[in-house]
């Protein structure tokens, strides 16, 4: 019955919720000149703090009614030190891992423990908020079918939708994607470098976007993510160790992209950073057993296929909503992947309630309060969910910084939609990762398994494979260079 409505909820909620934002003062919209909370127009960084790492956790208004919380993530007993949950100013990098791009740095080796005694136990045959399923044991991978589309690469289509369908999803949460403007950085031989920082500044705003270059050296920067356009002229700064490049002084977008060359060579990187976020409230109840096991499959693959070449950190988190028994359940990168897989057959679906769910809490968790190798390979965040975030204006502020320090952080979020995900739930998605340099991922109907699953806005002409094929196909190809 809940799937059945949850459009008509989750329509109601967003149209009471934008209506409260387009009249607030203090929300995230921007108008006639105005900056984002923080900035300080005569200051050269209007951004303000968009790109420093957050302390701690997202506050909720009273207003809001989080059941009187201000303290939104559960972490596990000893999960984290206080260093690692210190912001600092190395990029983003918690304190644990080596300052990027140091002459002498490399991957940090020292992971935090999880206390296993905090993992919810689970009844993975059942769920209040579904039929009953088979249990994990009984659940095979190849299952569970989906399709993949990538933004980037097909531009053209993205920018029509956001001057159609997506329109006023695009005013309502506040992600402007429109100027793009593409990157390319190579050495002096003209090969790609990978993990170079890149940045586009502007004369009056300051710096407006960071991101870091994928296998290929390519990188994608945006001028005016968060509504307010860069008057401009702007240029765009390549880093690489202790080498730097400038482009001329532009003005976004840009559809050919900037290419800067550095006397240097790429340094050999041996280590990818792998984390899967699951939404586990009760909506995921119709497949998640599912979905658990293609993941595990997947793991087990990654650790067969790549450790072979590469070390492989892998970090899993669960988030629910507030209330629940857990807000965010995280646990830190390590390579111990039979760990992981013990992890993840404990977990369940269950809570939840309204539609939208504790997304930012997640992902300020995820980028912020994870220690993310500054020297990774390779930094990819696979988000399984089914649900947008909450409309609130301050939710949406803390998202839009989030995803600009994943972005600097060159971590790519590369969204699993489930079913039950609607159109707005598709506009934040899709903007996450093409924000971030990631792809989108879809569950389709082909399988039979779980509830109905939307189709994707736009021409969207993709084929249709496993979803375990499909996850350890992307990571190869973001391994390889081969995602663009």
């Amino acid at each position: 019955m809940r799937k059945d409505f949850r459009d008509i909820f989750r329509l109601t909620a967003f149209c009471v919720s934008a209506c409260a934002l387009l009249i607030s003062c203090e929300g995230t919209f921007v108008r006639d000149g105005a900056t984002p909370s923080g900035g300080d127009p005569s200051s050269g960084d209007p951004y303000g703090s968009i790109f420093e790492q957050q302390e701690g956790t997202v506050e909720q208004g009273a207003d809001h009614d989080y059941n009187g919380s201000t303290d939104t993530t559960y972490y596990p007993d000893d999960t984290y030190s206080d260093e690692v949950l210190s912001s600092d100013s190395s990029g983003g990098y918690s304190d644990g891992d080596p300052a990027p791009h140091s002459d002498t740095a490399t991957a940090s080796d020292s992971y935090a423990s999880s206390d296993s005694s905090v993992v919810p136990d689970s009844d993975p045959g059942s769920s209040e908020d579904g039929p009953e399923i088979p249990g994990e044991s009984d659940i095979q991978p190849g299952q569970v079918t989906a399709s993949e589309w990538n933004d980037l690469n097909n531009w053209e289509e993205w920018i029509a939708l956001l001057d159609d369908e997506f329109s006023f999803y695009e005013t309502a949460w506040g992600f402007v994607t429109r100027d793009r403007i593409p990157v390319q950085v190579v050495d002096g031989a003209g090969s790609p470098i990978a993990d170079a920082e890149t940045e586009l500044s502007c004369e009056q705003e300051g710096i407006v976007w960071r991101a870091r270059t994928d296998v290929a050296g390519h990188a994608d920067l945006f001028s005016g993510v968060a509504g307010v356009p860069a008057a401009g002229p702007c240029k765009v700064v390549a880093r690489y160790y202790e080498k730097s490049a400038s482009s001329a002084k532009i003005n976004s977008p840009v559809t050919t992209p900037i290419a800067l060359t550095l006397n240097t060579v790429e340094q050999e990187r041996d280590l990818l950073d792998l984390m899967l976020l699951f939404d586990t409230t009760g909506s995921m109840s119709d497949e998640l057993e599912y979905i658990k096991a293609e993941m595990k499959d997947v793991i087990l693959r990654v650790k067969e296929n790549e450790a072979k070449q590469l070390r492989v950190r892998l970090s899993l988190n669960f988030y629910r909503d507030e209330g629940d028994e857990y807000v965010v359940l995280p646990f830190p990168f390590s390579e111990d992947i039979d760990e992981a897989v013990t992890i993840l057959a404990a977990q369940s679906a269950n809570g939840g309630g309204d539609m939208p769910e504790a997304v930012h809490t997640a992902f300020l968790s995820a980028v912020d309060h994870h220690e993310w190798s500054a020297e990774a390979r390779m930094r990819l965040l696979f988000w399984i969910h089914d649900a947008p975030p909450h409309e609130f204006p301050e939710v949406i502020e803390s998202l839009q910084g989030t995803i600009a320090r994943a972005a600097a952080k060159g971590i790519r979020i590369i969204p699993v939609a489930a079913s039950g995900a609607d159109k707005n739930e598709e506009f934040v998605a899709r903007s996450f990762d093409i924000l971030t340099g990631g792809t989108y991922v879809f569950i389709t109907d082909d399988s039979g398994i779980g509830g109905e699953h939307g189709e994707p806005s736009g021409e969207v002409e993709a084929g249709v494979e496993y979803l375990n094929d499909l996850i350890v196909r992307l990571i190869g190809e973001y391994l390889s260079g081969e995602n663009r």
